[in-house]
């Protein structure tokens, strides 16, 4: 009993972790692309 709702709670977390680093990278690559996108658009105004 005790050990699996610790497994359990192990693996919450571990998942809401993943889900925060991947939130974090998908934000980070979004930020890249707009730059990649607008940067052009700058210089060429």
């Amino acid at each position: 009993m005790g050990s699996s709702s610790l497994e359990w709670l192990n693996q919450d977390t571990r998942s809401r972790v993943a889900n925060s680093t991947a939130s974090r990278v998908f934000q980070g690559a979004r930020r890249w692309i707009n730059s990649a996108l607008y940067s052009p658009l700058i210089v060429s105004a």
